[in-house]
């Protein structure tokens, strides 16, 4: 990559990062802030040391130290307040929409199982708007006709899937019709899993309607994986799940979540110096994109035992849990 080239990426990854955006709710004209995929009290008690946990950098930028794209993706200490944060939402509505979702207060659970969705789908739109804003600034700013032809072309497609997927995905959430109702498949676990991530992946690659979002939280004292997608196509999740007989491959299931369908994990200190230079290598290349990885299987980086799964629904459980 020439100097010039490296320059107008740099320009490109600051713009996309500071760019501001309105609230994704219809109507609403404010401005959005940095909202937590993973709520930031479940980060501080369950996964950092002294505000700090590990995660990949939001920057676009860490691509331009790769001598390929098949190469394994950096890992860094992240502070707190800005690991997993998206631009997604208002002060207004990020507090009404997220509050059934968060791990504290009685009243909270009343629509969880949607704000899980939601936060979900959120994260998957405003991380490829990132990479949108990205690209069209690079076919801004370069004086090469070819890189601003591809960029511009890639920029476009990717404005297409947004507004696709802001149309289809959230406004399903936002319309609240019967037809649109989350359904959801729920795995606690009997201990925290030092590991966290939020986002959607797409059941059969190419298929539009077969995104099934994920969120696995953990806890000081357990952690919880959902699964949710919409009623209408529930059936790719049911096939998907058909893949994992369970609980015998519950340690799979986790992994295959937070290691290979998710790129952006926020993992444990404690974890991350608990793996070996070969687990981290392996773990870091099962994060890389879809379209680069040789491997088929995440690397098996939680381990989970029978006496992890719950058996009985304690009173933590069910505070957590109830609708």
């Amino acid at each position: 990559m020439d100097k010039s080239f490296r320059g107008v990426c740099q320009r490109a990854d600051k713009y996309a990062r500071k760019r501001e955006y309105r609230c994704l709710v219809p109507g609403c004209k404010e401005k959005a802030i940095w909202s937590h995929s993973i709520p930031r009290s479940a980060c501080v008690e369950a996964l950092a040391e002294k505000g700090i946990l590990y995660t990949r950098p939001m920057s676009l930028n860490s691509g331009l130290k790769m001598t390929a794209p098949t190469d394994p993706p950096t890992i860094l200490q992240v502070g707190v307040s800005l690991a997993g944060v998206f631009k997604g939402y208002c002060p207004r509505h990020d507090a009404f929409l997220f509050a059934s979702a968060e791990p504290t207060g009685r009243q909270r659970k009343r629509g969880m199982v949607v704000a899980l969705h939601l936060r979900a789908l959120s994260v998957e739109y405003c991380r490829k708007r990132q990479v949108m804003e990205f690209y069209s600034k690079i076919a801004e700013l370069t004086t090469d006709s070819d890189i601003r032809a591809d960029y511009g072309m890639l920029a476009r497609d990717h404005h297409t899937w947004l507004s696709c997927f802001e149309k289809v995905y959230l406004g399903s959430v936002f319309g609240g019709a019967d037809v649109d109702r989350v359904e959801y498949f729920c795995l606690p676990l009997a201990r925290n899993l030092e590991v966290a991530c939020c986002g959607c992946f797409d059941r059969a690659p190419g298929a539009f309607d077969s995104t099934i979002a994920y969120n696995l939280i953990s806890y000081a004292d357990m952690s919880i994986l959902f699964l949710t997608t919409f009623t209408v196509v529930k059936h790719y999740l049911d096939s998907y799940l058909a893949q994992y007989v369970l609980p015998r491959n519950g340690e799979k299931l986790i992994n295959d979540i937070a290691f290979f369908h998710c790129e952006e994990p926020l993992i444990s200190p404690r974890l991350w110096r608990s793996l070996n230079q070969d687990q981290q290598r392996r773990l870091r290349l099962s994060l890389r994109h879809p379209a680069f990885r040789s491997e088929t299987e995440a690397p098996t980086i939680i381990t989970v035992g029978p006496t992890d799964f719950v058996t009985k629904v304690t009173p933590a459980l069910l505070a957590r849990l109830e609708p």
